[in-house]
């Protein structure tokens, strides 16, 4: 493999990635193992523990299902209680669980796995398949998402890209992606308004961009994170489970091996779907399906492209009326649009392009690029682009005196931009360079792509109001950030906490939570005290946060995004060395996290003394043990790794997390009574009756009732601590101060 670094565009999919490179003055698509140029989004994890990807692991789903994962892409970032999120999980084969933060995970022979992860997984096996096509070594990459993607799921892409060994150099809306791919291939000397139509296996976006001498100009954008191909199978595939209901009566769904038979059923749903896209009528024939009740059950039907139109009219009726709101973003007539640029798999479907022709006529193009290749195309693209200017920011001092905050602290480097091959003779050349070293030819395409936020982003203020910021018509990345102005509640308020919300709700609890900024306030302010908040977003569409007062220049409260819902993060009250003065510090990012998983750990060795075998909690004390030397010698090398370390091991026992922060809660009187006897007594019963449980060594209803009438409690409790903290009526820090400790001396 040769020395030299390369970077590749990869359009990570809900149903298959792709990937690309710039190679002179053209864009290749690279093939994978398998030599085919789109890798299904799957990876199956084998009892040997192997980690499987893409068309092996497919293949595996028909036999172990439970172990197989597919369109992990609709889970990056997201709740695990979003309505539409329950709603997924319901049809999956394999299990799926609430994580400790609120968000999902996956358990896979018995282990956690986040969204991030299993998509790193994907994103490893294309790395090591393009230094295979290439020959040389792939350390940089531009990776694609959805227009409609938030802060969260932007942020959660580029987590999986890093630990995949990757180096993410931009992550990108796929809409842009395509329109590059487009407009490069096709020409830009001429302007146009394009709208691109992208409906791929999970998500649903569109955007209206104008092109003109190699300006990239998102107009407007809207979409569906929760539409695309998987909703036509998951149609198709009801409608089969009907039909062998209606002519065998048998209910596939209460079968013991519903997830094989489910997985089979999906699988031939999407292959009758893609045969209807070039015929009229198609048999869905499955021989020996099941067993049951002594007989053989035989699937044999025969599916009209009319009887697939009507069952997913009114999804693409859904994205007709998305197209409109999109245009009407953009401030221009329908009549305006020059071309309609059909981009992903499911615009193949034939219904989808009719509607789009009923509205636009012949302005319905697919290009001259693939639909399924020209997100990974315009990725590739965008991998020799020059970086973006960073956004200005203003010297903040912590106090008068004292040497100004460096704003970047604990953030991490950029990623190095890796060698250019020039266009005309392919020499690699230093990324500093404009010219060619060789022939002196220009390096970069002349070319400037500007963005849209996809979703408004604002604080929640008194009355639970969305108070927004940041609406959907800023461009990205920022010159300058936003600021607006904020005021202090009660006199001698000490403390200001900013819930950061993504989303459109007028009420921000309906919204997204972000994370907030927090800090502690000077002494002796009065009521109504101004306090500055601005917002700024780089190049990626990922949020930054500052905070200070006007009235005391120097003073800055610090914006620490917390992605923690139910149990939120702690200081125990000690000074970080690198962190300046309690209350204020610009944390180390490792440092946060082995913190907040000591505090877990502590309450999991509490909690399991007794009842669990000790040689099951050994190696979490010993891990932590160590993490929490790291901590005290302030280790960064070591540290960061014991992170990593303990996060599964305390995942996988996150029920006594729980049950040990409810005792926490109850056992503390300034808590007590702030939360009201009531809630305290609930609270208690439902502790003793896990205690009950505990003693008498019966873990399955131990997890129950920490499940359903521990965890309802402590979410109760923390919004009701949350609000008061919220007005200043608690210090929410000194309330939880104390709540870890346990199992390691501290």
């Amino acid at each position: 493999m040769a020395n030299e670094k390369i970077a590749i565009g990869i359009d990570l999919g809900t149903t298959n990635s792709a990937m690309a490179r710039m190679n002179k003055k053209e864009t290749r698509v690279l093939e994978n193992q398998d030599s085919d140029y789109l890798t299904p989004s799957v990876v199956h994890i084998t009892p040997g523990g192997e980690i499987v990807v893409g068309k092996l692991a497919r293949s595996y789903g028909g036999k172990d299902p439970e172990n197989t994962v597919f369109s992990i892409k609709r889970f990056m970032g997201r709740d695990y209680r979003e309505e539409v999120i329950q709603e997924d999980i319901r049809r999956l084969p394999f299990k799926v669980t609430e994580a400790e933060n609120g968000e999902v995970e996956v358990i896979l022979r018995g282990t956690h796995y986040s969204p991030q992860q299993i998509s790193s997984f994907i994103l490893a096996s294309m790395k090591r398949d393009a230094e295979a096509t290439t020959d040389q070594e792939v350390s940089h990459a531009v990776i694609t998402v959805p227009a409609y993607f938030g802060n969260r799921q932007k942020e959660a892409t580029r987590e999986a890209g890093k630990l995949a060994g990757l180096n993410v150099l931009r992550i990108i809306p796929e809409p842009t992606a395509a329109a590059l791919a487009y407009g490069y291939d096709s020409g830009m000397e001429e302007p146009k308004t394009i709208l691109v139509y992208d409906l791929g296996g999970g998500t649903f976006d569109v955007t209206v961009m104008f092109i003109a001498a190699g300006v990239f100009d998102d107009l407007g954008k809207t979409g569906d994170m929760h539409l695309g191909g998987d909703d036509f199978d998951n149609l198709i595939t009801d409608w089969i489970v009907e039909q062998v209901r209606m002519e065998q009566r048998v209910d596939l769904r209460s079968l013991p091996n519903v997830h094989e038979v489910m997985f089979s059923l999906k699988k031939h749903a999407e292959e009758a779907k893609i045969k209807l896209a070039k015929t009229q009528r198609t048999s869905i024939i499955i021989p020996g399906l099941v067993k049951t009740a002594g007989r053989t059950v035989d699937v044999e039907c025969e599916l009209s492209r009319a009887q697939m139109d009507s069952m997913i009219k009114p999804l693409v009726d859904r994205s007709v009326s998305l197209v409109h709101e999109a245009i009407q973003k953009a401030s221009i007539t329908a009549e305006e649009v020059q071309a309609i640029l059909l981009v992903g798999g499911s615009t193949k479907v034939v219904l989808v392009e009719d509607a789009l022709r009923k509205v636009f006529g012949d302005r319905v193009i697919h290009g001259n690029v693939n639909p399924m290749h020209c997100v990974a195309q315009g990725a590739a693209i965008q991998t020799v682009l020059p970086p973006e200017p960073e956004p200005q920011k203003e010297e903040v001092k912590r106090r008068e005196g004292e040497p100004p905050i460096d704003l970047d602290r604990g953030k991490p480097e950029p990623p190095s931009m890796p060698k250019i091959e020039c266009p005309s003779c392919g020499e690699l050349n230093e990324n500093a360079r404009t010219t060619c070293a060789r022939c002196g030819s220009d390096l970069r395409p002349d070319i400037k792509v500007l963005n849209k936020l996809g979703v408004p982003i604002g604080l929640q203020v008194e009355g639970d109001r969305m108070e927004i910021i940041l609406d959907d018509t800023v461009y990205f990345p920022m010159k300058e950030p936003v600021t607006r102005i904020f005021r202090t509640v009660r006199p001698g308020q000490e403390r200001v906490r900013l819930p950061i919300y993504e989303g459109r709700d007028p009420v921000a609890s309906k919204n997204q939570l972000l994370g907030e900024a927090q800090g502690e306030l000077p002494p002796g302010l009065p009521e109504n005290t101004e306090v500055a908040v601005s917002l700024s977003m780089d190049a990626d569409g990922i949020l930054t946060v500052a905070a200070n007062l006007p009235s005391k220049p120097g003073t800055l409260i610090e914006a620490h995004m917390a992605w923690t819902h139910r149990m939120p993060k702690f200081d125990n009250g000690k000074k970080r060395e690198e962190g300046g003065e309690e209350g204020g510090g610009l944390y180390n990012d490792w440092r946060d996290d082995a913190n907040e998983y000591l505090t877990r750990a502590g309450l999991i060795l509490e909690e399991t003394k007794g009842f669990l075998p000790e040689n099951m909690t050994d190696p979490l004390r010993e891990v932590g043990s160590q993490l929490l030397q790291a901590m005290e010698v302030n280790d960064a090398v070591n540290g960061p790794v014991l992170t990593e370390k303990i996060k599964p091991m305390v995942n996988n026992l996150g029920v006594f997390v729980d049950l040990g922060f409810a005792r926490f809660l109850i056992g503390k009187p300034e808590i007590a009574a702030a939360l009201g006897s009531q809630l305290i007594d609930q609270l208690t019963l439902a502790v003793e009756k896990a205690d009950r449980f505990k003693r008498a060594q019966d873990p399955n209803n131990l997890v129950n009732v920490i499940r359903q009438d521990i965890d309802p409690l402590i979410e109760q409790a923390m919004k009701i601590l949350t609000e008061r903290a919220q007005v200043g009526e608690i210090d929410m820090g000194e309330l939880l101060r104390g709540s870890s400790g346990a199992g390691f001396g501290r």
